[in-house]
């Protein structure tokens, strides 16, 4: 493809989104240079969001493989159990800073706890707590919210169900809090 070719390049794929393409496949063809639509029937689909946030809050398994690491599964169920809300968090993201915010909107006291703070928070290590809530929720990421000792997710649940109002309807039962 020549220097020449790149201005109708780009006005091509412009007029392509214009009319609907959702992505472009650029090749060129003998010295002619040409671009493929693809609509959006051809994409992989995504679930739908209500598929996404409307799952249920999750339990917890009632035991847990503690051998080696039974200080840290221990701190997490001790904080999930003494605390309406528990948000596992890290300082540096953003998602985090996003469901800590709505707590406070909402006047919910949450217990926060940032993984990048304590010792053994993150990191590939099988007593981080990363690791074991991870193999407690199957979540990767954080935040990790638990309302009332159950998993709730993380930034995108937690919004839904304040959204929803299942969050403020799932506190209103707890004492001390008056949503």
């Amino acid at each position: 493809m020549t220097n020449s070719s790149a201005p109708i390049l780009f006005i091509a794929m412009v007029a392509c989104f214009l009319m609907g393409a959702s992505a472009f496949q650029i090749g060129s063809s003998s010295s002619r240079p040409h671009i493929n639509t693809i609509s959006s029937s051809q994409l992989p689909r995504a679930p739908s969001s209500s598929s996404l946030y409307s799952t249920p809050m999750k339990d917890l398994p009632a035991a847990v493989d503690t051998e080696n690491d039974g200080s840290t599964t221990d701190f997490i169920f001790s904080e999930i159990s003494s605390n309406d809300v528990v948000v596992f968090s890290a300082t540096y993201c953003p998602h985090c800073v996003q469901t800590k915010q709505l707590f406070e909107r909402m006047g919910i006291p949450a217990k926060i706890i940032n993984l990048d703070k304590i010792s053994n928070g993150l990191g590939p290590a099988k007593d981080s707590v990363a690791v074991k809530l991870l193999e407690l929720t199957g979540q990767r990421t954080v935040p990790n919210v638990f309302v009332l000792g159950k998993h709730l997710g993380g930034n995108d649940e937690a919004q839904d169900a304040a959204r929803s109002g299942a969050l403020k309807q799932m506190l209103s039962n707890t004492n001390g809090l008056a949503l």
